[in-house]
């Protein structure tokens, strides 16, 4: 597992796009490293349902990140994608990773505030004097976020957990 890339999700609203795009760019690092394989609904085709295509994407995803503002508060799209990432979190073990990025009541909705948001604090991108500060703030958060995930599956891939699955399957034969 240790050279596989894990897939991070984008749920944004579409007046934030700008934002998504920064983190894609903050990311970029993690992605020429193998680290993670990104997904929006920007890469989609026409043709595809949206629903079917942004819930089965959701569903495979390890890391969930949310791009949060008003915009976000108030989509019911992007709602149901924090329903259904936070339930798929109780039983999959997805990280669900909030990034403040413009001024809005995130404290309020929901339990979000019970999840350590980025940037640091919670202080909202749009804040920060210094934007490159604020997405390096990011990137470092989403990479602590990759490698917590990636040492949990080599806890499960070790040497004598393989030595065992050949013991077991040798004695058996």
């Amino acid at each position: 597992m240790s050279r596989s890339k894990l897939k991070l999700f984008y749920s944004y609203s579409h007046v934030d796009d700008k934002f998504r795009i920064d983190m894609e760019n903050a990311l970029s690092v993690l992605k020429k490293n193998k680290m993670i394989d990104e997904w929006s609904d920007r890469k989609m085709v026409p043709g595809q349902k949206l629903s079917t295509e942004i819930e089965r994407e959701l569903r495979s995803a390890d890391i969930v990140t949310f791009l949060v503002s008003r915009d976000f508060l108030s989509s019911d799209a992007c709602l149901e994608e924090w329903a259904l990432a936070k339930s798929l979190a109780e039983t999959n073990n997805k990280k669900l990773v909030s990034i403040i990025i413009r001024d809005c009541a995130w404290k309020d909705f929901d339990d979000m505030s019970d999840y350590l948001v980025l940037p640091n604090d919670g202080k909202e991108v749009d804040r920060w004097s210094n934007k490159d500060s604020a997405w390096q703030n990011i990137y470092e958060g989403i990479k602590a976020v990759v490698e917590d995930i990636r040492s949990t599956f080599l806890v499960s891939e070790s040497p004598r957990f393989y030595r065992r699955l050949f013991y077991l399957s040798h004695a058996t034969s």
